[in-house]
Formats: C-alpha cells, structure tokens, sequence
C-alpha cells in the first residue's frame, strides 16, 4: 500500500486519489523523487518516509531511498550535513556548533577574563531537528497559509524553487503547535541539495537569481538560475509571523515594492526557530524596521543567511512614512526570561544597527546568552549621502547577559539621524548603552559581554559605552564585566564617518547605573583621528575598575578627550591623560600600551610612546585601513607585553577567526 494523499486545490479542501497532473518534482537528493500528484498550482501531501509504506489508498509515492538531505532516517528536513562546517562540527574558528553539542550541550568555557561566557546554547545541525512527518508540496499558485494551516508537528513543507508566494492577507503566520524536538516543522526550497550551499555555509542572493548587488562587496555566483522560493509580505499584512519549532531552509523573505512600512520579515513569537541559508530583505527604495525581530522567546538561530535593505527614511519624514529604526535583528518587548540567541555566518545589513540585544521600550528581563560569530556587519557606502537612511551603529547592547562577539567583521558606520529619540549615537562600531528608554525594566542590565577576535574597520568610533539615563529619564542597574581582546579596529575618522573619530568611549551619566570591570586587552588600535579614549560622568562618579593593557593605541588628534559637560564632572579641570583617567575611573591600570604618537609625561607611566606607526614596524600599516598590524621580527614591541607576548591583537588568531567570513 502506497501513502495516504491529500490534495488541496488552491485552498479548497479535497480528499481522496487523485490522477497525476503536469506538475513532477524530480530531485536526487533534496526533495521527493517521483511524480507529485494533482494539477498545477496545488499542495500535495505524502507520507514522508522514504519508499514506505502506510494505510489508505496507493496515492504520490516518495520514492527517495534517503528522504532528504541523504539522512537514513525517515523523512528527514534538510540538507547533506557538511562535516568541515555544518553538523555536530567543534574544535574550529568556523563552524556553526563550534560550541554547541546535539542535545544543546554547552562546549564554552565559563568565562573569559571577567565575563561569564554563554551558559545555555543552540545546537542548529540538521542531525538535530528531525522532521519524520508527512511531506508537503506547494507548487507555484498554491496556498502556502492554507498548508501552514493544516501542518502538523513533524511535517515538511516544499515549496518550488523560483515560485512566488503572496498571500490575500499580506502576510504568513506559521502556527506555534507546541512540537517538540523529535518533530520540527520544515519549510524549504524543493531544490537539490546540490544547487543550495551545503550545510554551514552562507547562501547569497545569487541563489534568488541576483548576480550581484550594487554597493555590496562581490559574492560568488556561478548561476543566476533562482533556487530559492520567494514569500512576499505586503504592507497590509505589517509583517511574518514565525510559531514554535520551525527550521526555514533556502527561502527568500522580502516584501512587495510600494505602498508603506513593513514591521518585520520574521517576527519570531514562539521558540526553537531557525532561518537557515535564507535571503532577507527589502528594496532599495521602501521601508522595513526588521529583518527578523523576537519577543520572549527561547532559542532563535539565524545561521548562514543574508539580510540587506532594511533601512528607515530620515526621522524627518518619519510622521508619513511611520518607520522608526531599521534592524536586522532585534529582541525586544520581553516579559519574561528569554535568551540563547545564534547568529552565526551571516551577512547582516540595516541602516541603524544589524544587531540589538534587548530593546528597552517594554522589556522587563534582559535577554541572556548570546552567540554572535562570523558574521559580515556591513552598510553600503551609497547611503553615505546625506538624508538618504537613519544610520547609527553596527551592534547596539541594551539589555543583555552574557554575549559572545567572536570572529566578526564588522564594515561601514557613521552617524545620520534626525531622530532625537535616538540618543547617544555616534557612528560606533560597538555600541553598549543599558538604557531604560520605556521605563518598563528598571532591574535590567548589560552584564558579561566578551568581543574576541574581530575585525572593526571604517567607522565614527570604534567601542562605545553609554551608561547614560533613557530619553524619559529613566534608569537601569548599569553596565558590568566586559572582556575585550584581541580585536583590531581601525579607520575610525569623524572626518569620514560623522562621528567622534574615538577608539573607545566611555560615558557614566546614569548616576543610579552601575559601570564597573572593564577590562581591554591586547588590542590593536591602529588609526583614530581625534582620540584614543573619550572620558566623562556626572556628579564626579568614577567608573570602577578600568584596565586597558597590552595594547597597541593610535592616539589621534587629541589623545584623550572629556566627555561631560561641566561642572560636576569627573573630567572637570583635567588637562592630561593621566589626570582624567584617574579622576574618571578607579581603580586605573592603563599600562604596557605602545601609544603611538603619544605624549610621555601626560600619560599614566609605564607605556611606551613610539612617535608614528613607522616605529611600531607592522608587516604593512597601509595608512591605517586595512593593513597587515603582524609586528615584524624587528619591531620592539614584540614579547614586550606583561605576559611575555607581543603587544596589540593577536594578528594570526584574528585572522583564523575571521577567514572566509567577507
């Protein structure tokens, strides 16, 4: 006895055998193999064990001897498991469950320097969310909600690659089922395998038939056939709702061209959702505030995918066209205890920030363990042009405990807004900012946060700490235990990128907040235009326990500059260095830096002072962008650091970290 079919035509409900219509999937290693049953433009249903058997009448056969994705098991939901980047893979800078065991098994050490690490983790291989149910089939014309609506736990849904998917309604709602994680729910491209990037590695629009976009950097593209089905979100529908246990495969999400804002292109409301090699984005012209955007949820990967064009107008034009700020991936609006959040392989684009930990405007709980690796946080140079998006920051921290920032190339940001609800941005690359901007979470903080091995280029500042009260004066409990290290930042110019051309800042005017154990380690800090740290507080509070060490420090027009505005202010009457930082963060340990062209005697002792770059001897300084920092043989900053090592990053640990992620 063949499986059980069920047909729907277009939505509408019909039971039974059917004969074979003009539509045949044929795939030797993706999807079903066979004839798929029924005309052009319906859903077909088939048992989705591979060649088996069950009750009822002999109806659209699987025969695929692997189900999907080569895997033995029955009905399996993916694709072939890549064992060099994909899969149960640890041990690697790459790897997207570098840190992460089947079963969710946490591979992180417990801290790193004074931050805890991750406690909790996602495992994302195909291996690990099986889906042993009936497969679906939607051919171009179907209903995908009328599948969705009727998918049950376990279930695959294919939809046919190059077709368009719209529905009356404007949107998608992928029903949260409380499945658990024996049977996840699939939706994917019916394509091969073999013409999707294999498991663990990132998909790119030449996937959805674009050779390239302009303004971005080059990708690969060895065809422009499209093999990714399209679902279109309409400004009437507002945004795409995402249930519990989905794992979305080789899927193109964007909205239609005209007629407003779209909220979001995945709006995640349930947990254990993951968006694998899926394309996410707007048009270069329209307005999205996100790309993919969870509240309350519990685990959330998005692995190996590309988000571009979710950008807002000016904050000028934002009373017609009702977008407030653009980002590729937010968590916000929490109620209750969230987090084990995966962002790992992607390229991300947004005009004010590609990442938000915890927006303030309703949260109650800080969103907790966060993984963020190998991904390319990128703006095009086109918007540089005045007025044309809001543009801010790279990654903004607001609420959040233990983040992991690793193996991240982070490209382009300056500062344009015209929103005053904005505060505080200055075209960092970096920005953490626990702000209780909405009032609602006044326990809230931005605790243990590690960023190692990362690449910073071409920005208004490099880091930016913002212990700052929210636009409603209102406040948090603050910002503590935070490792940097190893990390290169250069090309940071207010010049170029509209900000305020500093390495790192630190700004303590939340007198309730706390600001405490911040420890910077060998890093490379190669070129700033106006200062290597910007200091200030209110009410003469000081930060505690500052550490900057190890380091090599461009040192810019200014070396060090007061951030405050006066009177009561730690940086109130300091003339030096060594006098703000003193007065400004206690206890002080700033030494065994090379300071390039810094003053000697204005500075805490016990750091070396070349006078230019030149007397550092990197490999290539290359002005400052984008340069070889490697310290040659010669260089007489080589095992000069308090560990015997050389000063600054560790140029070929960076480098491991981030290969292969541009």
């Amino acid at each position: 006895m063949g499986p059980r079919a069920v047909v729907f035509v277009l939505g509408a409900f019909v039971l039974g055998a059917c004969t074979t219509g003009s539509h045949t999937s044929s795939q030797s290693t993706g999807a079903l193999q066979g004839t798929s049953q029924g005309t052009a433009g319906t859903i077909s249903q088939a048992n989705g064990t591979a060649g088996g058997t069950s009750g009822g009448t002999t109806a659209g056969t699987s025969s695929s001897s692997t189900g999907q994705g080569g895997s033995s098991s029955a009905g399996s939901s993916g694709t072939s498991s890549s064992s060099s980047s994909g899969g149960s893979t640890t041990g690697s800078p790459g790897g997207d469950n570098r840190y992460c065991q089947m079963g969710n098994v946490p591979l992180f050490s417990a801290s790193d320097g004074p931050a805890a690490l991750p406690q909790t983790c996602f495992y994302t291989g195909i291996d690990g969310t099986p889906s042993p149910g009936n497969t679906v089939t939607v051919t171009d014309g179907g209903s995908l909600q009328a599948a969705l609506n009727t998918v049950a736990c376990g279930d695959t849904i294919l939809l046919q690659a190059g077709a368009v998917y719209q529905d009356p309604s404007g949107a998608f709602t992928l029903p949260s089922l409380g499945c658990d994680d024996a049977h996840w729910i699939t939706v994917r491209s019916n394509a091969p395998d073999s013409a999707l990037p294999l498991e663990g590695q990132r998909i790119n629009p030449c996937y959805a038939g674009v050779p390239s976009l302009a303004g971005r950097p080059p990708y690969s593209c060895p065809s422009s056939t499209s093999v990714m089905p399209r679902l279109v979100i309409t400004p009437s529908g507002l945004q795409f709702f995402v249930g519990d246990h989905y794992r979305l495969i080789g899927l193109e999400i964007t909205r239609a061209t005209g007629g407003g804002l779209v909220y979001s292109l995945g709006q995640v409301t349930g947990s254990n959702v993951i968006f694998d090699r899926c394309w996410i984005h707007g048009t270069a012209t329209d307005s999205v505030e996100h790309g993919v955007r969870t509240s309350n949820t519990q685990n959330v990967a998005v692995i190996d995918s590309y988000i571009t064009d979710i950008h807002c107008p000016p904050a000028s034009d934002a009373g017609t066209n009702g977008c407030g700020v653009a980002e590729a991936f937010e968590t916000a609006n929490s109620s209750k205890a969230n987090g084990t959040i995966k962002l790992v392989d992607d390229f991300l684009e947004a005009g004010d920030s590609a990442i938000v930990t915890g927006e303030a405007g309703t949260s109650q709980f800080p969103t907790a363990d966060w993984e963020v690796r190998r991904n390319h946080l990128f703006k095009p140079l086109t918007w540089l042009d005045a007025g044309t998006y809001e543009v801010n920051d790279h990654i903004e921290m607001r609420f959040a405990q233990r983040v992991l920032l690793e193996g991240n190339l982070l490209d382009d940001t300056w500062a344009y807004t015209l929103n005053t609800s904005q505060i505080g941005q200055t075209g960092a690359m970096i920005l953490m900012v626990p702000t209780n901007r909405g009032g609602a979470c006044p326990a809230c903080t931005l605790t243990d946060v590690t960023v190692r091995y990362n690449k910073l280029s071409h920005g208004g500042d490099g880091i930016f700490f913002e212990v700052i009260p929210g636009s409603t004066g209102k406040t948090a409990l603050g910002l503590a235990n935070i490792s940097i290290h190893d990390d290169v930042i250069d090309n940071v110019s207010s010049k170029t990128y509209a900000g305020t051309g500093v390495g790192l800042g630190l700004d303590y005017t939340d007198t309730t907040g706390a600001f405490k154990n911040v420890v910077v380690n060998h890093i490379t800090l190669a070129a700033v235009d106006q200062a290597t740290l910007a200091v200030g507080s209110a009410n003469s509070q000081t930060i505690t326990s500052l550490s900057v060490t190890n380091s090599i420090l461009a040192t810019g027009a200014n070396q060090v500059e007061p951030l405050g505005a006066g009177g009561a202010d730690c940086a109130t009457g300091q003339t030096t260095p060594a006098g703000l930082l003193s007065a400004c963060a206690s206890p002080l340990a700033l030494t065994t830096n090379a300071l390039i062209g810094g003053v000697g005697a204005s500075w805490p002792s016990g750091n070396f002072f070349p006078a230019t770059p030149a007397a550092v001897d990197f490999t290539n300084y290359d002005g400052g962008v984008g340069g070889d920092y490697t310290l040659t043989l010669a260089s007489p900053y080589r095992a000069a650091a308090s560990d015997g090592l050389d000063l600054g990053a560790d140029i070929a640990s960076v480098d491991s970290y981030t290969a292969g992620v541009f």
